[in-house]
């Protein structure tokens, strides 16, 4: 099929978003010949990655913006590129219209990014389009919130505050009524779509994070060896360092196990606004000696720092669908995290059962008892080890992915030509 992308993030080497919108035109050019609209910045990494790649022909990138120098001050900098993302909507809109006129596509997709909250400009081209995977419908709960530091409760309300003008925004609700598929990647965003008008019939779950192939060969564990062969249980989380990623409620849990007497580490790779609390806070509850706080780590060293752990350990209480949980399950980690967003379901695609929500104290006590029974229980972990890895590679590799989308792309162009 010819197919028109919406990708405003969509770079080969960088991270998040842009990891979402490069990994999702790897995958779909390999059955479609592709237009795909994206963001200025992205030009050298493409263009650096097309020169080494000539396959990729059947791609034309199309850059809508200029690229502009990112703000120094962090919050700023997350601002201004709503801003920005917003003014390459607008241009995007008038580009792909354009280019509907000279090409007749079968469709158009929107890619990243992955949400709701501003619509798509693919809404206003005229021809059929997929809305996502998108995510963003993910809320705090209002009982977690005295868990938080004063910083990270203010975003959460000012968040809750962005979610109520989102939904009357006219521009979200021209893209949920236009949209012939809006593909919600967890559970709470697709009970937002619905209270959009958007029918059911019009909407599919699928996850807008997966993993090639070739990278869960090189997750998958070679030896599995218990936490009681390694004289303690190594805990593994990682991510931007938020206020919501509910690590506080981790490390009153691992309080519990210290005084039980249950050796264990926890590794956490990343950086953000609530390390220098969650360090006080470590330290205070005196597990300054097991917990680590360390820079995220890439290659081999990342690789072997998940498949040397048990336990892949985030109660997040506000999530979407996070990309390093799949990681470490695909490398035999078992998932110990909330029942929120994307990372309670990819939790159960494994036999794991996430944490409930309920109050601090609650989840304290949840998550000690659900570490303590693999220490206890080496088999358990063994188990559960084995369909981490297993429910990962069925669920969200490149093969579900495509296989999804195929299927969502032929239900599209089968209404559109009636």
């Amino acid at each position: 099929m010819k197919v028109l992308i919406a990708a405003a993030a969509c770079h080969p080497t960088s991270g998040s978003e842009a990891y979402v919108g490069w990994q999702a035109v790897s995958q779909l050019r390999r059955d479609h010949d592709l237009w795909v609209l994206t963001s200025g910045w992205c030009r050298d990494g493409i263009e650096a990655f097309i020169e080494k790649n000539p396959d990729w022909r059947n791609v034309q990138f199309f850059y809508v913006d200029k690229p502009l120098p990112d703000h120094p001050n962090r919050l700023a900098a997350r601002m201004f590129s709503w801003i920005r993302y917003r003014r390459w909507c607008l241009l995007t809109a008038k580009v792909g219209e354009k280019l509907a006129s000279e090409v007749k596509f079968d469709l158009a997709h929107h890619v990243t990014m992955a949400t709701w909250r501003t619509g798509s400009p693919l809404s206003e081209i005229g021809i059929p389009w997929i809305w996502g995977p998108i995510g963003g419908g993910e809320n705090f709960p209002a009982t977690m919130l005295p868990v938080l530091s004063p910083v990270a409760f203010l975003f959460e309300i000012v968040r809750g505050l962005n979610t109520m003008m989102a939904k009357r925004s006219l521009a979200v609700r021209c893209s949920a009524g236009s949209a012939a598929l809006v593909l919600p990647n967890n559970p709470e965003t697709e009970s937002l779509i619905v209270s959009l008008g958007v029918p059911k019939e019009r909407i599919r779950r699928l996850c807008q994070s997966f993993l090639p192939e070739e990278r869960l060969e090189r997750l998958k564990r070679k030896a599995l060896i218990t936490p009681r062969d390694c004289g303690e249980l190594r805990c593994i989380a990682g991510g931007n360092l938020e206020g919501r990623k509910g690590v506080a409620i981790a490390l009153h849990a691992l309080t519990k196990l210290k005084r039980e007497g249950i050796p264990f580490r926890y590794t956490y790779l990343g950086r953000g606004p609530e390390l220098a609390h969650l360090k006080v806070l470590a330290d205070k509850l005196g597990l300054e000696e097991r917990v680590n706080f360390v820079d995220s780590l890439s290659g081999d060293e990342y690789v072997q720092a998940l498949q040397s752990s048990h336990v892949y350990l985030l109660p997040s209480l506000r999530e979407g669908v996070p990309v390093t949980q799949m990681e470490a399950m695909a490398a035999g980690c078992i998932p110990i995290v909330a029942d929120c967003g994307g990372a309670g379901p990819m939790a159960r695609s494994s036999g794991s059962e996430p944490i409930p929500v309920t109050t601090k104290a609650r989840m304290t006590r949840d998550i000690a008892e659900a570490i303590r029974r693999l220490w206890l229980y080496p088999e358990r972990w063994i188990d559960l080890s084995h369909r981490a890895s297993e429910g990962i590679r069925s669920g969200y590799s490149s093969e579900h992915y495509c296989k999804s989308m195929t299927e969502f792309y032929d239900v599209v162009a089968s209404n559109s030509s009636r």
